[in-house]
């Protein structure tokens, strides 16, 4: 069964292919779509110019969209994966770079040690001197209230008389 045999005209299909005719045949009799399809749309050889309605490319369109973003989040993943496996380490958030202190002081790290401990000190006794003045200048607030109250009180008290 070479080429030449499969074209001859007086040659009977075979049962399976008279089948598959008779299937077709019926599918486009129950069938009558709306929207033609363009040339080469479904296959690299190009398909038959064959109607299709609209709601079937409709879908066809989401399933396609769906597929493809399936397809790229699939692929980042892989990727994702990929690179936590190589050997280049990712790059670790960094909260504090109090590591680099010693590597750029170099031998100025111990005054600079004392220095931090002295400024500290400083900063904490400032805001306890702060909060010493607030109470005392709160403290002198309310005794000038209480010597204008005192002199209203001894003024109403003399002028009554």
């Amino acid at each position: 069964g070479g080429p030449a045999s499969r074209g001859a005209a007086n040659s009977k299909p075979s049962p399976a292919t008279a089948e598959k005719d008779h299937k077709l045949r019926r599918m486009k009799s129950l069938y009558r779509p709306i929207v033609s399809i363009p040339k080469n749309w479904g296959s690299k050889r190009g398909a038959p110019d064959v109607k299709v309605a609209d709601w079937r490319m409709n879908v066809f369109r989401a399933k396609k969209t769906a597929w493809r973003a399936v397809g790229t989040m699939s692929a980042f993943s892989a990727f994702a994966k990929r690179r936590a496996a190589s050997t280049q380490p990712r790059v670790q958030r960094i909260d504090s770079f109090s590591f680099l202190i010693p590597q750029q002081l170099g031998q100025d790290m111990a005054g600079w040690s004392t220095e931090s401990v002295k400024m500290e000190r400083n900063l904490k006794q400032l805001k306890s001197l702060k909060r010493a003045l607030d109470a005392a200048s709160e403290a002198r607030a309310q005794q000038e209230r209480l010597q204008e109250l005192r002199q209203l009180d001894a003024e109403d008290g003399a002028g009554g008389d």
